[in-house]
């Protein structure tokens, strides 16, 4: 590791040497923005759109709270603002579970448990503008509901190019039973380009937590991270 940071810290050497010599820098200052600092929260960025996104995430009174912060190429304050979707009611509701890139655009991933009529719904919603959210779902992957706290999970995830998406859904638990994953990939323009079903033999979801990842190539990786009996993580 110490060899490692020598040698970054003369390739940057190197580099500020190569810029300092060859042109001269300009600072601009951009936009002051409400920084809120939230307890026990989650912090994501990414650029899509020509903007820089940064987002706060806190679980609070049953459900994810995401609070935005963007800014333009010239450093001005875009949006500063909680995302928020209509809820819905009771057995019929609505929420926000991640905000990704895709392409050129922003989406927020919409989760629809519809009790009645014995449905999950994982969709997509574009963020017209920084921070405004469009009422137009398209769907990604949808399965069968159980019941509220066995409804099953999903986990998506964007390649790096941001030219690819997979959702990989975790099934609700059934006892005795393999774990089943159901896999959808998706190009750039939210067009599903294959969909799956995979059974792990020997294998549960109970009590797991579960990653997902997606490469450039569409290569699907599922991490799954387990606490043992003696608290180490397997």
């Amino acid at each position: 590791m110490k060899k490692l940071q020598n040698g970054l810290l003369l390739a940057f050497t190197l580099l500020a040497s190569h810029m300092v010599a060859g042109q001269s820098i300009k600072l601009s200052p951009g936009d002051a923005s409400k920084y809120e600092s939230i307890k026990e929260a989650t912090r994501e960025n990414f650029v899509s759109g020509g903007y820089r996104y940064f987002l706060t995430k806190n679980f609070k009174d049953a459900y994810m709270h995401f609070n935005l912060l963007c800014f333009d190429n010239a450093g001005h304050v875009a949006c500063e603002n909680k995302l928020e979707i209509p809820l819905g009611e009771f057995k019929n509701t609505y929420s926000i579970d991640e905000v990704l890139p895709l392409g050129n655009k922003a989406y927020v991933l919409v989760e629809h448990i519809d009790k009645p009529a014995g449905k999950v719904t994982y969709s997509a919603r574009v963020m017209d503008k920084p921070g405004k959210i469009s009422s137009v779902d398209v769907e990604l992957v949808s399965f069968p509901f159980e019941k509220i706290n066995n409804s099953g999970y999903t986990f998506p995830a964007v390649s790096p190019d941001q030219n690819t998406m997979a959702v990989v859904s975790e099934l609700p638990y059934v006892k005795e039973q393999p774990a089943k994953l159901k896999i959808v990939l998706l190009d750039r323009e939210l067009k599903k380009i294959t969909e799956t079903e995979i059974n792990l033999p020997g294998e549960n979801t109970k009590n797991k937590n579960i990653k997902t990842w997606v490469a450039n190539n569409g290569t699907v990786y599922v991490v799954k991270k387990i606490s043992k009996r003696n608290g180490e993580i397997g």
